[in-house]
C-alpha cells in the first residue's frame, strides 16, 4: 500500500471537503493517505517525507507552501489542488475551483432583480483568489448589462467587524439603488448583509446579494438569508487522487489542468424579488421557506 500526502493549510473550511473527496478514492488507489497540516507542522518537510517515503503528494492551497516545497519533492509526483492562480499558472498538474462558471453564475442571478448598479466585496485580506473573483465578476457584468462594476479591495479587519462593517457601508451608500452585490465568500456576505441592513436597507428594494461556499451556518442566520453558490470541493479531492494516481503510474503524464465547478444556486432571502415590497411578506415567506417542514400553520405566518 503507497502512501500519499495531503499537505494543506490548516484542517479548515473547504480543505476538509477535499480532503474527505481524497478519501474517497484511496481504497480504489490502494493508499495510506496522511495529512499534513502546514501550519501547524514543527518538522521540516523534508524530514516528513524521509519518514514517511510517499509515492505522491497534494499540495492544497497554499502558495507559499507550495513554492517552498517545490524543490523538497523532486522526483515525487505532484498534484496542486485549488492553487492560488499564480502557482496555478505555473504548476504542471493542477485541479482548481472554475472561477469564471461563479462569476457567470453570480451576475444571472443578480440580473433577476435589476440592479442599478454592482458591487464586489472581497476577503479581509488582499489575496489573488478574491481578486480574481472580482476581475471575473467585473468582465462578466460588463459583457452581459454594460455595466461596471465598483470593487471594494481595501480589505477589513475581521478582529473590528463593527469598524469594517462601517467601512462597507460608507462604500456602498455612494452607489445607485437597488445594488447587485458579489461578495467573495459567506463569512464576507454576513458582514455585507449586516451593513446593508443598518443602513435600513431592505432586500430586494434596494440591494441583492450572492456569495460563494453555501455554508448553512452562516448564509441561514444572515438577515436577510444569503443567496450562495456552493461548490463541488469533495469532487475537486477526487479529480485530484485521480490525477495523481494517472501521475504517478505515469511520470511523464503530459501537464493536466482540471476545473471542478459549482455544483448549485442555493437561492434565499436577498435575492428573492417580490413584487409587493413589504418587509413582513418578505418575512413571511422567508419563514415558509425555512420551516415549511416542521409543522408550522397559517397561524404562525399571520
Amino acid at each position: 500500500m503507497d502512501t500519499v500526502l495531503f499537505i494543506t493549510d490548516l484542517h479548515v473550511g473547504s480543505h476538509v471537503s477535499e480532503l474527505a473527496g481524497v478519501f474517497d478514492r484511496a481504497a480504489a488507489h490502494r493508499w495510506r493517505v496522511i495529512e499534513i497540516e502546514h501550519a501547524r507542522t514543527t518538522r521540516p518537510l523534508r524530514e516528513l517525507i524521509e519518514r514517511w517515503r510517499p509515492a505522491g503528494c497534494i499540495m492544497e492551497g497554499s502558495l507559499g507552501a507550495s513554492r517552498s516545497t517545490e524543490k523538497t519533492f523532486r522526483d515525487i509526483p505532484v498534484v496542486h489542488l485549488d492553487p492560488d492562480p499564480r502557482m496555478a499558472r505555473t504548476a504542471r498538474h493542477t485541479v482548481s475551483s472554475d472561477a469564471r462558471r461563479l462569476a457567470q453564475m453570480a451576475v444571472r442571478e443578480l440580473a433577476n432583480t435589476t440592479p442599478a448598479s454592482y458591487a464586489f466585496i472581497g476577503w479581509c485580506t488582499k489575496t489573488v483568489w478574491s481578486a480574481e473573483r472580482g476581475r471575473l465578476f467585473a468582465e462578466r457584468v460588463k459583457a452581459e448589462t454594460g455595466k461596471s462594476v465598483a470593487l471594494f479591495d481595501t480589505g477589513w479587519d475581521m478582529g473590528d467587524l463593527h469598524g469594517s462593517q462601517t467601512k462597507i457601508q460608507q462604500f456602498l451608500a455612494k452607489f445607485p439603488r437597488p445594488i447587485g452585490i458579489f461578495a467573495t465568500n459567506d463569512y464576507t456576505a454576513v458582514q455585507v448583509a449586516d451593513a446593508c441592513t443598518s443602513l435600513g436597507w431592505t432586500s430586494t428594494a434596494d440591494f441583492s446579494l450572492v456569495s460563494v461556499d453555501n455554508e448553512e451556518l452562516h448564509c441561514e442566520s444572515a438577515t436577510p438569508s444569503i443567496t450562495s453558490i456552493e461548490q463541488d470541493f469533495r469532487g475537486g479531492g477526487h479529480l485530484a487522487a485521480d490525477l495523481l494516481a494517472e501521475l504517478i503510474a505515469n511520470p511523464a503524464l503530459e501537464p493536466q489542468h482540471l476545473e471542478f465547478g459549482p455544483v448549485r444556486l442555493v437561492r434565499r432571502q436577498s435575492t428573492r424579488a417580490l413584487k409587493l415590497n413589504d418587509p413582513r411578506i418578505t418575512r413571511a415567506v422567508e419563514r415558509i421557506r425555512r420551516d415549511a417542514t416542521s409543522g408550522i400553520t397559517a397561524a404562525d405566518i399571520l
